[in-house]
């Protein structure tokens, strides 16, 4: 099962650490994304794509949540 986690850290040497020790624990660094605001330098950590930087699939989930709770809540008005 795929678990997508999410760290804000502060500084840049934090998260460079933090990508050492999950490359020290076998976790592919093609999986590993990094986002930060504009004008921050990044350079040296992983780059996350613009589909990644959207999160698409966290607000399907979402919506796919609420129209589920929708169709019950109409089901059980019924």
């Amino acid at each position: 099962m795929l678990r997508r986690l999410f760290y804000l850290f502060p500084a840049k040497s934090q998260v460079q650490a933090v990508v050492n020790e999950l490359e020290k624990e076998n976790i592919d660094y093609a999986r590993m994304h990094t986002l930060a605001k504009d004008g921050v330098d990044l350079e040296g950590l992983p780059p996350a794509t613009a589909s990644q930087s959207s999160d698409f699939g966290a607000k399907l989930e979402s919506w796919v949540w609420r129209l589920n709770l929708f169709i019950f809540f109409f089901v059980l008005a019924l």
